[in-house]
């Protein structure tokens, strides 16, 4: 399964076009950077750049992947939120029972 980290890892690297400035705006090295990408390149069996001396160029695989990984990350980021919200109250399914007598009335008016 592919992992977030290696994807937000593809979309920097895209959108910056280098390793370096990838690097730099994610807090790693550029070698750091690299080894993810290489990873993620092995467990797809795809190549996502094209490396010249000077400079690397996305391939469309590449391209492709990035964009379809940001919105898989902004999919988990929803999920993320909702499930924190679930656990602190903000989100969820509250059940509320009463017996067939006065007290239905009185959840009835409250809860309108």
């Amino acid at each position: 399964m592919l992992k977030p980290l290696h994807l937000q890892t593809l979309a920097v690297v895209v959108r910056s076009g280098s390793f370096s400035q990838a690097g730099r705006e994610l807090g790693y090295t550029s070698s750091a950077v690299a080894q993810q990408v290489a990873s993620l390149e092995r467990e797809l069996g795809l190549t996502l750049f094209v490396r010249e001396p000077q400079r690397i160029l996305p391939t469309p695989a590449a391209l492709l992947l990035a964009q379809r990984g940001k919105h898989a990350l902004d999919v988990l980021k929803s999920l993320e939120n909702e499930a924190r919200a679930v656990a602190s109250g903000r989100m969820g399914r509250l059940s509320l029972a009463t017996a067939l007598d006065a007290g239905s009335g009185i959840v009835a008016d409250t809860m309108s």
